[in-house]
């Protein structure tokens, strides 16, 4: 069975939050006291590394001998997790064994 979990980026505190925090904090986030989170759902997946991969990381591959760049998104249309590559739509599909040629160089949150 595929694990479900998230993680959030903390946008006044500009970091990553794991999900086990998060709900330790979350009487104080309903009191105010913890600011606005943007939530990162796990994709069940891993890149070449080992690393977790989230809804919102940034990953790169090579296909061709060349370097791209893409999103991971939830694909609302194949209901799944897709690359998305700015100005080129959807690169393709998520799926276990294509992300050994992935790698996660970061978030959308990062350069904000």
């Amino acid at each position: 069975m595929r694990e479900f979990k998230f993680r959030a980026w903390g946008a006044n505190s500009r970091c990553m939050w794991p999900w086990e925090e998060i709900m330790e904090l979350s009487i104080r986030s309903l009191a105010g006291e913890v600011g606005d989170f943007r939530y990162m759902q796990f994709t069940g997946f891993a890149d070449m590394h080992g690393t977790e991969i989230y809804e919102g990381d940034i990953v790169k591959t090579a296909r061709d001998g060349r370097q791209v760049v893409c999103e991971v998104r939830w694909g609302r249309d194949c209901a799944g997790f897709v690359l998305h590559r700015d100005n080129h739509g959807i690169y393709g599909s998520l799926s276990g064994s294509g992300t050994q040629s992935l790698e996660v160089i970061g978030h959308i949150y990062e350069a904000a």
